[in-house]
């Protein structure tokens, strides 16, 4: 883990968790401050939180044609601007300046999450260098980030009944990180790599493809499955187990995964890939049958959080890892616009009967990683050995 961190690396992590934890902990309160302050009804401050959503997918959008054609756009150090401006805007107790406030933090945060990626790979210099683990533990801290940050902003907004609190608070972190990040980030960075160009194969098509479909199905999942919850004939210790279990096993095995090095970015994602399968024929047959019980949930939700895990740091990786270096930007923002389009077609899917989606998916699923490993696409090397750029073509 030592060879894994330096100070620019740590920084990056950083900066990308923060934006999140600035950017969830306004979120989290905004509903209850919009009804109070504004006397926005229900259908109000959905349209609302809409238009935020759609101001985040446009970020992503304007990523993918931009980054990798506009020099300013790759200076992650440039990013601090309007992430100050959002936080000074939201200081004021009006919904013009809210509003202005949030939009520029959002179309920020596309910017910002493609810079991370492709600056954490680039950081390694090339394949043979780059470690994948590195976006394991990059998820993992956001989502503690992003799990603390409905507390903290919630639990200021309670106490001091407006949004000055949590705005008052993120500027005085941002301030306080930019210092570091400039003497820092700028310091250590200045030792580049001699980068050897990399060129895309044909497999990674094939490989994306069974990551995205592997995404959907474990979308579905826990929409189908909801966690319990009122009406819920279970007794409240196991509702409760229902869902912290699932969040520590994701957490565990992401640990786990973190120290263990004998796994490669492929074999990782057919971990992902066998255990969303068997998620999914386990729900098929079992929905058919009975109801779900608490423990049922439980022991599903497990099994798909070690799935998720492992499965978009993995794509990720891939992504980058065949992607020719001025279109890593793009390549990795188009990602991240169908990972956002999975809720959508999940919500699509779901208006149709949920066996037939699942069976369909499987099988293809099925088909797609049969081929694979039949035409021996997957190498499986240690972290240190692999090669990606090298593997056979179909």
């Amino acid at each position: 883990m030592k060879k894994l961190l330096n100070g620019s690396i740590f920084l990056l992590i950083l900066f990308y968790c923060l934006e999140r934890f600035t950017y969830n902990g306004f979120n989290s309160f905004l509903p209850i401050f919009l009804a109070k302050n504004f006397g926005l009804q229900e259908a109000g401050i959905d349209k609302f939180m809409m238009v935020e959503r759609y101001f985040s997918l446009f970020s992503l959008i304007l990523a993918a044609i931009l980054i990798d054609r506009v020099k300013l756009f790759r200076n992650i150090q440039f990013y601090f601007i309007p992430l100050t401006a959002g936080l000074v805007l939201c200081c004021f107790n009006t919904l013009p300046t809210v509003l202005g406030g949030l939009s520029i933090m959002a179309l920020a945060g596309g910017f910002i999450k493609v810079n991370v990626f492709v600056k954490l790979f680039e950081s390694f210099g090339d394949n043979q260098r780059f470690d994948d683990r590195i976006y394991l533990l990059l998820y993992l801290a956001a989502g503690m980030f992003s799990g603390i940050a409905p507390i903290v902003g919630g639990g200021l907004y309670s106490m001091f009944t407006s949004n000055f609190a949590f705005s008052l608070l993120g500027l005085i972190i941002w301030i306080v990180f930019g210092i570091l990040f400039f003497r820092v980030y700028k310091k250590d960075t200045t030792k580049d790599h001699q980068e050897v160009e990399t060129h895309g194969n044909s497999n990674t098509l094939l490989i994306v493809v069974l990551g995205f479909i592997t995404i959907i199905i474990n979308g579905l999942l826990p929409q189908h499955f909801s966690f319990p919850g009122a009406g819920s004939t279970g007794s409240k210790g196991i509702i409760y187990l229902s869902v912290i279990i699932p969040t520590i096993v994701y957490y565990l095995i992401g640990i786990l995964f973190l120290f263990v090095t004998r796994f490669t970015v492929l074999s990782k994602l057919i971990i992902s890939i066998i255990l969303v399968m068997i998620c999914g024929w386990t729900s098929y047959f079992v929905r058919g049958s009975i109801a779900p019980s608490e423990m049922y949930t439980m022991i599903i939700k497990s099994l798909s959080s070690v799935a998720e895990v492992l499965l978009y740091p993995s794509v990720a990786a891939i992504i980058l890892m065949n992607s020719q270096r001025n279109q890593r930007g793009t390549m990795i923002a188009i990602l991240f616009i169908l990972l956002s389009a999975t809720g959508y077609i999940n919500a699509q899917l779901l208006k149709v009967y949920f066996g037939w989606v699942i069976v369909m998916a499987e099988v293809l699923l099925a088909a797609i990683l049969f081929l694979a490993l039949r035409y021996k696409i997957f190498i499986l090397y240690g972290t240190q050995e692999k090669k990606l750029g090298n593997l056979p073509n179909v």
